[in-house]
């Protein structure tokens, strides 16, 4: 694995966190 892969990855892996993090205050605020 090369070294840009990794940090494509780690990218790739905060994008769906922020994403997922959007997505869960979206279902808390509608459940409020």
């Amino acid at each position: 694995l090369k070294l840009n892969d990794l940090s494509r990855n780690h990218q790739k892996l905060n994008e769906f966190k922020r994403k997922q993090r959007k997505y869960n205050d979206l279902i808390r605020k509608r459940r409020n």
